[in-house]
């Protein structure tokens, strides 16, 4: 439960659905299984682009980036990954009706 650091000692670590690291592949996770499962596809479109939209427009603090480097990182990378998720979903959906 903790990581001990010489320096300041035993830290909590990071839970997992904290971590920006673990939320970067959950778009990649959704995007599996609706593959796998291309029925589900249709019913669920409409529930999830309304929370994509809503994470692509967080914004992290002005200072984020001199402050939280990391975080920052791993933050702008779960949006991009976010981004190609909504990206292959229209596409998908776009090539069906199209064909």
């Amino acid at each position: 439960m903790f990581d001990e650091k010489a320096s300041k000692g035993p830290q909590p670590l990071i839970r997992a659905m904290s971590s920006f690291k673990v939320l970067t592949e959950c778009p990649i996770i959704v995007v599996l299984l609706l593959q796998l499962y291309s029925r589900l596809l249709p019913p669920n479109l409409p529930k999830f682009l309304p929370l994509i939209v809503q994470t692509l427009g967080l914004q992290a603090p002005p200072d984020a980036y001199n402050t939280h480097r990391t975080h920052y990182t791993d933050f702008i990378a779960a949006q991009v990954k976010v981004s190609a998720h909504i990206f292959y979903q229209t596409l998908d959906v776009c090539t069906d009706r199209i064909t």
